[in-house]
């Protein structure tokens, strides 16, 4: 059980950051493309509205842009010795930023992207596997 764990703390921030981004490599070629993003327009979930909001961009730098660079990074440093500090607060200011996109998706756009929530999730979890890591660090030898 013991090297169950040891391989999912260890392969669970590279893997969780290379899907985010993917998505945020697909949400910028939407971006630049302007084609009609997979996703439904239900109600609430709205993705193209989100996307194309005065919100999608900052500097004129589309959003994710930062999601490529902050999940590459924590990506390179997932795989170097003695960074658990550094993933650990990149993960809080992270949950910063998440609390502040969702409440410009509800409670200024009044709209919600899925692919922006699943990046948003995937930066939560990787909150709590750090923070895990942290915490338990004499334990696990880190």
């Amino acid at each position: 059980m013991k090297n169950l764990k040891t391989y999912v703390l260890k392969y669970s921030i590279p893997i969780f950051s290379t899907i985010a981004i993917i998505i945020c490599i697909y949400l910028l070629y939407v971006h630049y493309t302007a084609i009609i993003v997979a996703c439904p327009d239900v109600g609430i979930i709205n993705c193209g509205r989100v996307l194309t909001s005065n919100y999608s961009e900052i500097f004129n730098i589309p959003l994710p842009v930062f999601g490529i660079i902050y999940f590459v990074f924590l990506l390179v440093l997932s795989f170097l010795k003695k960074t658990e500090n550094i993933i650990f607060i990149l993960s809080i200011i992270s949950l910063f930023v998440v609390a502040l996109l969702v409440y410009i998706e509800f409670g200024i756009l009044h709209s919600v992207c899925l692919y922006c929530s699943t990046i948003h999730l995937i930066a939560i979890i990787i909150f709590f596997i750090s923070l895990y890591k942290y915490l338990f660090r004499k334990e696990l030898k880190l």
